[in-house]
């Protein structure tokens, strides 16, 4: 029986882009009229600017909300025994069938808030499935990258030991993420370097907290996505 997991899949297409683009436009486009009209109708107040900032934060919050509801597609991943099924939950329609066979490679990978399971065909084609890590608090989606590494990993083996009398293991390559690789342990001994350079300021008195705060809590969200991509090396 296949192993079910249900997930928000995130699914950023070009159409969706240029919505985002036009959208941005649209609510500045009536932010700015909002003022114009507003200071030509009361030209000794300033209750113009107060409305269009209104009409921007509005819009702003609106646009967040339709983007993710756009972007974040609730879906059903099926682990198998010899393949992969993604369901839409929304339109109830199979969107990928993917037999382990076809796959020559795959990756697993966490970067800039977004957890991926890349998938290398046979056929040269690369299938993504992605999530937001931020809205994923279950770990749903490293659950599901695990059990797909396992029926992988048995499939190919079983694969193997019916082709073979002698048997043993023909798996696809497992491509290394970024953070796996040794330019992200030279990037992150680098960026150290730079913290303890910006520290040794702050203990002087050149720097305040708050000036290197944004930068201090980059360097720690990167440490903690190395570590975790160290762990599943």
């Amino acid at each position: 029986m296949p192993t079910d997991y249900e997930l928000k899949l995130l699914a950023v297409t070009p159409r969706i882009r240029w919505n985002t683009a036009a959208g941005v436009l649209s609510i500045g486009a009536i932010a700015y009229s909002t003022y114009v009209l507003g200071h030509y109708l009361y030209p000794a107040g300033d209750s113009a600017i107060a409305v269009a900032m209104l009409v921007l934060a509005v819009g702003f919050l609106l646009g967040i909300i339709a983007y993710l509801k756009a972007v974040l597609v609730p879906s059903l991943v099926s682990i198998g025994a010899t393949e992969l099924r993604v369901r839409d939950l929304r339109r109830d329609s199979l969107t990928r069938c993917i037999e382990y066979a076809d796959i020559a490679a795959y990756r697993h990978q966490v970067l800039n808030s977004t957890e991926e399971l890349r998938l290398t065909l046979r056929s040269g084609e690369r299938v993504s499935l992605k999530s937001a890590a931020n809205f994923d608090t279950s770990n749903k989606f490293a659950a599901m990258a695990r059990a797909f590494e396992q029926q992988l990993a048995q499939a190919a083996t079983t694969a193997r030991a019916a082709a073979s009398p002698r048997g043993g293991s023909a798996l696809p390559m497992r491509e290394k993420g970024f953070l796996e690789k040794p330019l992200a342990t030279g990037l992150l001994l680098a960026a150290t370097l730079v913290v303890g350079l910006v520290g040794w300021q702050v203990a002087a008195g050149n720097l305040t907290v708050g000036n290197v705060a944004g930068a201090l809590a980059v360097y720690v969200s990167y440490v903690i996505a190395w570590l975790a991509a160290r762990r599943r090396a």
